[in-house]
């Protein structure tokens, strides 16, 4: 998988469904309980404070935060070799770019924003750089970056002492990114929450590093790494045939993973095809990797 910039086709589609949602509701919603937290409200309105493309001003509308979105994601799918069409399909099955959102109590999660990443991810491959895809040192989040993401977390941390826990302590110990297991993880989930969707860059970044390692992984076979987005990288070989047997065997008795997984795969592909206009140009299968295209 090579770098490709957004097609002409898929530009238009993106800008049209910005201009189809009611105002700022790409910016700003509630998606009911934010469950693993501590005294936020039910109708808590979370607005992203996303800022624009190498810039400090403020996004303003749908129509100007994918018009960004799109400058954030060629720029980092340059640097990391990737197809910026797919990672965009990706983010609109994840979220359709509701940059505020997060998984509603039904799924038990603590996704964030609209890449998904549960806390523990942000843990790994933002705070300690676990995760960084060989062959891209430019994947490495800055100190810049950590400290962003980490702002204000230790303040609302309660030790033994009943002080607040040093951030040191708390970047080096993963059980403060679990709050089903960690009271002081659930006073974190609420800063942590805001501190990533305010950060743009950040979220497009880690997107391309985790899909970028995924790549890695499954020797470009990009079928494979999206499923193991869904489903979790351990399950990636190098064609689709293989992640599937994989996670089957692995712990999927009933196979409800393994067609969420699929359908998850599929409905990317079908995006990319309909919507960003690879239709066009050839017959996409998820069996085989393909090289990126400008239009």
């Amino acid at each position: 998988m090579g770098y490709s910039k957004i097609t002409t086709a898929g530009r238009a589609f993106l800008v049209d469904y910005a201009k189809k949602q009611s105002p700022n509701s790409l910016l700003t919603g509630n998606n009911g309980e934010f469950i693993y937290s501590i005294d936020v409200p039910v109708n808590k309105q979370w607005k992203s404070n996303a800022k624009k493309f190498n810039s400090n001003v403020l996004i303003e509308g749908n129509v100007e935060l994918i018009n960004e979105l799109i400058k954030y994601y060629e720029h980092y799918c340059e640097l990391m070799d990737l197809d910026a069409n797919f990672m965009m399909a990706q983010t609109y099955v994840e979220s359709n770019f509701k940059v505020w959102t997060y998984a509603p109590k039904v799924l038990n999660s603590t996704a964030s924003g609209m890449i998904q990443f549960l806390m523990s991810t942000i843990y790994h491959v933002i705070i300690k750089n676990n995760d960084i895809p060989d062959g891209y040192e430019i994947a490495r989040f800055t100190q810049d970056e950590i400290d962003r993401i980490t702002n204000g977390i230790s303040d609302v941390t309660l030790g033994s002492d009943d002080q607040p826990i040093p951030l040191s302590v708390i970047k080096n110990n993963v059980k403060y990114f679990k709050p089903a297991e960690n009271t002081n993880a659930m006073r974190i989930r609420l800063i942590l929450h805001q501190n990533l969707i305010d950060n743009l860059d950040i979220m497009v970044k880690a997107h391309c590093s985790f899909m970028r390692n995924n790549l890695n992984i499954a020797d470009n076979y990009i079928a494979s790494a999206l499923f193991g987005y869904n489903r979790g990288p351990s399950y990636i070989k190098p064609s689709f045939k293989e992640t599937l047997n994989t996670y089957l065997k692995s712990n999927d008795l009933y196979g409800s993973g393994y067609k969420e997984g699929s359908h998850y795969v599929a409905k990317i592909f079908k995006l990319v095809s309909n919507k960003f206009g690879y239709n066009e140009n050839r017959k996409l299968d998820l069996s085989k990797k393909y090289n990126a295209f400008n239009d």
